[in-house]
């Protein structure tokens, strides 16, 4: 009497690196299979293969067994390939600068996807990081083959001026020499003259 299946497969046609029992194996059991396995049963006759990879092509052919363990010659050998998963790219901005697209981005397995990035008014790009590691202070940054999810986060920083502060003999101005300032801030230089000396 009939008894089971075996679920032959492999990457090759015609070479079967893995089988499983389905009788012995309910967790591709569709619902209403069980609690034993009953090869009449038409619930029993749908079963899903949970251990293929994605993106891969698959040959797969099937024995039946009887109750003596005596086995089927292969069934009719069956291909599938397995679709590839979607990813996402986590694209976030710190404050006084936006990324587009931005938040949760999906992207198709295999295929590229270009985040440009902005600064406001009177602002910088001062960083980017993808997967948590610095690409630099760029503006634009394309993901290409992408196989797996990514992380890119921009930061941005107040754009700066130079003030150069210079002083003649006998006397003194603070702070001196090249002083950097935030635009649209304010910078005070105090100077004092030297003894019997005034500012001229």
């Amino acid at each position: 009497d009939l008894k089971g299946y075996i679920i032959s497969y492999g990457t090759e046609s015609e070479v079967y690196s893995a089988s499983i029992d389905i009788a012995n194996n309910s967790s591709g059991w569709s619902g209403g299979c069980g609690p034993v396995y009953d090869p009449f049963k038409p619930e029993c006759c749908e079963y899903t293969l949970k251990v293929l990879e994605e993106g891969r092509t698959y040959f797969l052919a099937a024995k039946a067994y009887d109750e003596d363990g005596n086995e089927s010659t292969y069934s009719e050998e069956l291909s599938h390939t397995t679709a590839n998963p979607d990813h996402t790219i986590t694209a976030s901005a710190g404050v006084k600068g936006i990324i587009s697209p931005t938040g949760s981005v999906t992207v198709s397995h295999g295929s590229s996807r270009t985040f440009t990035i902005s600064a406001g008014a009177n602002y910088h790009v001062q960083n980017v990081l993808v997967d948590g590691v610095s690409v630099g202070a760029v503006t634009s940054y394309t993901f290409t083959n992408v196989t797996q999810n990514h992380t890119i986060q921009a930061s941005f920083a107040i754009n700066t001026h130079t003030i150069t502060a210079t002083v003649g003999a006998n006397g003194n101005i603070s702070p001196s020499g090249n002083v950097t300032v935030n635009h649209g801030s304010s910078r005070t230089f105090t100077i004092s003259a030297g003894a019997n000396y005034h500012v001229q």
